[in-house]
């Protein structure tokens, strides 16, 4: 039975053989807890880049969204700088999409400063630490914080879903997605717990096939490969 709540306090009850939560996780982002992290000109998602054309914008992340955001960016005609605390990117960025953003950044077309975490955010300017202890400052009109997010399982863990607590994910087969609550399915990023770099659009696409076999008493389909890097 799946209660929910509308706007007016009226709370039906739906009855349903199963029930799959695919919740994703853009509802939770990973915050900095910088100074200006809250401005108007701040956002933790990138929709599109077409309004900051030739403007400043800085992105701050290594991985999957950050990159992508950053070639859409610099496409659109902003001026991108990628701010990341780490060295290079991220270990599981996608591999057709790196070749791409490391030829923009060797020919100076998107900027880059490895090793800097941020600092603060003002009205016109971000501030950067390195590693080293120098600070740095830049223009900025636009800031996209996409330092990734964090599935919120209470609705779940409501349900008598078990969450393991050093990886979030929470309780299931593998190979049907049905958690240790019987009927109870779970798809998408929320499959994979804090590191949502292993669910993407590219595999979490199947899970709705391996969920329907499970409910059709069939076998659960082979998924097919993503690439070497990223079904490791």
């Amino acid at each position: 039975a799946v209660r929910t709540r509308r706007r007016g306090g009226t709370a039906p009850e739906t009855t349903a053989g199963a029930v799959v939560v695919a919740t994703g996780d853009w509802g939770s982002p990973n915050r900095l807890g910088v100074p200006g992290e809250d401005l108007p000109h701040v956002s933790h998602a990138y929709l599109e880049g077409h309004y900051a054309f030739q403007q400043p914008a800085i992105v701050v992340g290594g991985g999957n969204s950050a990159a992508e955001a950053a070639l859409e960016l610099w496409r659109a005609g902003a001026q991108v700088t990628l701010v990341h605390f780490g060295p290079t990117f991220d270990k599981k960025i996608k591999p057709w999409i790196l070749p791409d953003l490391e030829n923009r950044i060797a020919e100076g077309s998107i900027a880059a400063r490895w090793n800097r975490r941020l600092a603060a955010i003002e009205s016109d300017w971000v501030v950067v630490r390195g590693v080293d202890g120098v600070v740095e400052r830049l223009r900025a009109d636009h800031v996209f914080l996409l330092t990734g997010f964090a599935p919120n399982v209470d609705l779940l863990r409501a349900s008598g879903v078990a969450i393991d607590p050093g990886t979030g994910i929470p309780a299931h087969n593998a190979v049907t997605l049905e958690t240790n609550v019987p009927g109870l399915f779970i798809a998408g990023v929320v499959v994979a717990g804090f590191d949502a770099n292993k669910v993407f659009i590219e595999n979490g696409r199947y899970h709705g096939e391996r969920i329907a076999a499970r409910l059709l008493g069939r076998p659960a389909p082979e998924t097919p490969g993503v690439s070497r890097d990223l079904d490791s």
